[in-house]
């Protein structure tokens, strides 16, 4: 999933990205609150041109902008990209510009805030002005697919010699994939997540690091250990239960690694399993080190947004986070005593994480999809990847670009985390996503509130996320 960087890497975003030639409209989404104030300080690249190419860069003040038409050749490349910060924006930009300035099309920036997106791209498509290449995500897959917005992308993927060499198998999961066909290209990933440690408060309670082969049972007794020798009052594990995005970082790597399934099949999901034995175990271990104050109930209401800065104080023992994140504790006295490991290795003898990544995919009623694929296969080419994914510390989409150096701050969490890809473990793609993800979280914080039990709260979950699997 994408981020933003430094204060904003810590809030999910999406918008979209539009564009045509020669008559032809053509798109993709992306996009992010404050996008548009925040590109207006940035001048476009220079680009070298013809006497019959054009290429601008115009900010939209609001949502939504119109394409100018150009006087010769008659293409737009209407788009926008999330402000990941500089200098990821600046190569992304350049990028979009170099595809147009090759074809002869003139660029427009637009920006859809992230709250906004999955109502506004589906209105989109209804009323017939979607874009016809647009970034996405594994939730909003599923209701795009479903209503035959998508186009299925096997056969294009199995015509490019280099994307079907070097997309990373894991990227191309069940996070693009819906009822068996490939919808969406990975681009980046900034949701794999490590678990980071605050060695100096560990010191402090003279209690030892954790190994790389570390259990779940270790990491509660861990827990326990930092509530007791420190009398309660150094947090031992920050776990966000205030929003449905927080959850992926600390609720469903233990349930995976209980066994748990979120879905009765992947490839065709007719049902939500949260309710199994592994999800009520789950939420059972939770509630037990909450209620005997291992963890901290405020965390119940912490949010993506909130749960970074409770570690960057510097009161926090460990974090499960993605690399890139690591980014904006580096001025942070936590930065200098800052640890990482894998995940703990669970009950069902796994050690899974939870990990995102984005995706280009193509609008069913592209008047040119050739030409969409191009933009695609443009775009995750090495030396554009390599550009967008080293400065924002994100793990590329292909094994060939090169991670970010171990020396830049960050860059040994991400070595780390790419070492072990069989590690991560995605959302299903599934209809009603966001509705589904929503709902669970809010169950199973009554769970852990005391205000339903275990199962009646994942059962109610369970019970609602099958209702909206049919639409």
């Amino acid at each position: 999933m994408s981020e933003k960087k430094q204060e904003s890497q810590e809030v999910s975003r999406r918008g979209f990205l539009k564009y045509g030639a020669a008559g032809v409209v053509v798109g993709a989404v992306v996009g992010a609150a404050g996008a548009a104030s925040y590109y207006s300080g940035i001048a476009p690249p220079t680009t070298t041109l013809t006497e019959t190419e054009t290429v601008t860069a115009t900010v939209a003040s609001t949502a939504t902008v119109t394409p100018t038409p150009t006087a010769t050749l008659g293409g737009t490349f209407y788009g926008s990209f999330a402000p990941f910060g500089p200098p990821t924006d600046d190569y992304v930009k350049k990028i979009a510009e170099d595809f147009c300035a090759k074809r002869g099309m003139t660029l427009t920036w637009d920006v859809i805030d992230w709250a906004e997106m999955d109502k506004r791209l589906l209105a989109m498509f209804m009323a017939g002005t979607a874009p016809d290449v647009f970034y996405t995500y594994q939730n909003l897959m599923g209701q795009l697919i479903e209503r035959g917005f998508m186009t299925p992308l096997d056969d294009y993927l199995k015509g490019s010699t280099d994307l079907s060499k070097h997309l990373l198998p894991v990227a191309l999961s069940s996070g693009c994939k819906w009822k068996g066909k490939l919808y969406g290209i990975p681009l980046l990933s900034g949701g794999g997540m490590v678990m980071y440690y605050n060695k100096a408060l560990l010191d402090k309670l003279n209690i030892g690091y954790p190994s790389e082969g570390w259990t779940i049972d270790e990491f509660e007794k861990t827990l326990v250990d930092i509530r007791d020798k420190s009398s309660g009052k150094t947090r031992g594990w920050v776990v966000p239960f205030g929003e449905w995005p927080a959850i992926q970082r600390t609720f469903w790597p233990i349930f995976w690694n209980n066994g748990g399934e979120i879905v009765d099949n992947v490839d065709n999901p007719t049902k939500i399993t949260v309710n199994s034995d592994a999800g009520v175990k789950t939420v059972e271990w939770f509630k037990r080190l909450m209620d005997n104050n291992s963890l901290w109930k405020d965390d119940l209401m912490l949010t993506d947004a909130t749960e970074t800065a409770a570690f960057k104080d510097g009161n926090t023992v460990f974090i499960n986070e993605a690399p890139f994140t690591s980014t904006a504790w580096v001025q942070a006295p936590v930065w200098q005593t800052l640890g990482a490991q894998y995940f703990p290795i669970g009950a069902n003898g796994t050690r899974y994480t939870f990990a995102a990544f984005d995706y280009y995919s193509i609008s069913n009623t592209a008047k040119n999809k050739d030409l969409v694929w191009q933009y695609i296969e443009n775009f995750v080419l090495p030396e554009n990847a390599v550009q967008y994914c080293t400065p924002g510390l994100f793990l590329p989409p292909r094994d060939d670009v090169q991670l970010a150096p171990i020396s830049t701050p960050g860059g040994p969490y991400l070595a780390m985390l790419a070492k072990h890809p069989e590690w991560m473990k995605f959302y299903p793609t599934v209809l009603n996503g966001t509705l589904i993800f929503d709902r669970i979280q809010k169950d199973v914080q009554k769970a852990l509130l005391g205000a339903m039990s275990p199962k009646d709260a994942l059962d109610d979950a369970a019970t609602y996320g099958t209702e909206q699997l049919k639409g």
